[in-house]
């Protein structure tokens, strides 16, 4: 198969699993989140399919819109059933944008932080020793997280992850707003699958509610054309042996795309209930409607290079 990358396609075409595709690539950019695991356990057949894929001595790289640093979530895989030593390394969003920070001389600076609940188990935070200012003081907002408001005052907690409301927000944006404040958003997921059931919604979602009301906003990670060279430039590998493998049509099918990759969307991951598709479910349950799929994949204007329900083989 000569690769389509870059080159504009009108379908898509659907296969069983992974091992269909080995003979296409030599370089596979994976997605976590719907693809590997929900958060709490591998998804079916992934364990295994990694182990293939590196017994036929692919490259494995990582690439995820998580707040967290590139060490600590690679050291976190194996949490999963995935050992460290399968893949060539990682690109995390927050990685990205810690070294931005780091580079652009914003370490111990004053900010309003949106954050998450409980403890900064990565160390990005600790290590940029923010001085956690009210927007009438600070330079800048750190969208971290998705479930508090930190400033001078403390931490304010709200339930926009669960309930996807921005509106305990507006305030604060918009006297960050009245200052032109920017915005550092690490995390540019919308939403994500809640391991229990239903939608969380992430810091994406505040970060464009920000720019909607007229802030301006730097975005680290996935569809970010940027994330994906990171990417490539880890596998040591051109862009023709390398496909991208995620569940998000406005992240990384969208993104592969800008970046000139091929890739192959799991329809099972956040699109799972919209295509029929229940990840634990039994395998011979999977139906891929053809219409499903061109529904959603014209609502984002893109048309992904395969199709798979699942990673696996």
């Amino acid at each position: 198969m000569s690769s389509t990358s870059g080159v504009e396609q009108q379908t898509t075409k659907v296969v069983g699993g992974i091992k269909e595709l080995c003979d296409s690539y030599d370089g596979f950019i994976l997605d976590q989140f719907g693809v590997l695991h929900d958060g709490r356990d591998a998804l079916p057949g992934a364990v295994e399919c990694l182990e293939e894929l590196r017994s036929q001595g692919k490259r494995l790289v990582i690439l995820s819109n998580t707040s967290k640093r590139e060490d600590f979530t690679m050291a976190r895989l194996p949490k999963f059933g995935f050992r460290r030593e399968l893949f060539d390394g990682g690109v995390t969003s927050g990685e990205e944008g810690y070294q931005h920070l780091v580079q652009n001389g914003l370490v111990g600076g004053k900010a309003v932080l949106l954050g998450w609940n409980g403890e900064d188990s990565d160390g990005l935070l600790a290590a940029l020793s923010l001085d956690y200012s009210s927007p009438k003081e600070a330079t800048f907002l750190l969208c971290h997280g998705p479930d508090n408001i930190v400033d001078d005052t403390g931490a304010t907690r709200t339930d926009t992850r669960n309930t996807g409301k921005v509106e305990p927000y507006e305030a604060v944006f918009q006297a960050a707003i009245e200052r032109d404040l920017p915005m550092y958003n690490v995390n540019p997921d919308i939403t994500v699958n809640n391991p229990q059931g239903g939608l969380w919604h992430m810091p994406g979602l505040l970060a464009k509610r920000y720019e909607a009301m007229g802030g301006r906003v730097t975005y680290f990670g996935k569809p970010h054309k940027e994330h994906y060279d990171t990417a490539v430039e880890k596998m040591g590998l051109g862009n023709d042996r390398v496909v991208h493998v995620g569940d998000s049509l406005a992240h990384d099918i969208v993104g592969a795309s800008s970046a000139g990759l091929d890739s192959v969307f799991i329809a099972g991951g956040i699109c799972g209930e919209e295509l029929g598709i229940d990840a634990k479910a039994d395998k011979s349950t999977f139906n891929l409607s053809p219409d499903a799929l061109e529904r959603a994949f014209s609502r984002e204007n893109v048309t992904p290079t395969w199709t798979m329900p699942l990673f696996a083989l």
